[in-house]
């Protein structure tokens, strides 16, 4: 399961570029040994096999076809506060989340955050962020009450045994 801590985000970052972008976070994924050097070429492929564009201001650099380079599940996030260009539609990403993953770890960490990120304002905030924190509290939906509530009920759900 992914832990994020506050050296996975990697605030106020600049790239002229979709490609400069995902290259600097695939080194990023690198430098923290999650992933075999040569992953940023594989994952260039990757990003143009599959849109990576979420919503509201985010996009993920997947892991499809380059599991065979992953060391151990992780992520990367960079803020970019000028947003890139991500993708045919010219939306702005202002987060890009490279993921590495063997298994269905990425489903489960795409599942809630998809979740934390539909809400209402959300890309307001992604705008704004100004700390990590405000990065950790987007992604996690820490101090939403909705969110919180649906983490107690997974919880739950979680404990019980059929």
């Amino acid at each position: 399961m992914f832990k994020l801590t506050k050296k996975d985000i990697h605030l106020n970052q600049s790239a002229t570029g979709k490609i400069q972008a995902i290259k600097s976070i695939a080194q990023a994924l690198v430098d923290a040994d999650l992933v075999e050097d040569g992953y940023s070429e594989e994952i260039q492929q990757c990003e143009q096999q599959a849109a990576s564009y979420l919503d509201n201001g985010i996009a993920i650099i997947p892991t499809t076809v380059s599991r065979h380079l992953i060391k151990k599940a992780g992520v990367q996030i960079f803020h970019f506060p000028q947003g890139i260009v991500w993708g045919e539609n010219g939306k702005l990403a202002y987060i890009v989340i490279g993921i590495a993953a063997n298994s269905d770890e990425q489903l489960t960490f795409l599942d809630k955050l998809t979740r934390n990120i539909s809400k209402d304002g959300i890309e307001e905030k992604i705008k704004n962020i100004k700390t990590v924190e405000d990065v950790i509290n987007i992604l996690t939906g820490k101090n939403d009450k909705v969110t919180l509530l649906e983490h107690t009920i997974d919880a739950l759900l979680d404990s019980i045994i059929f």
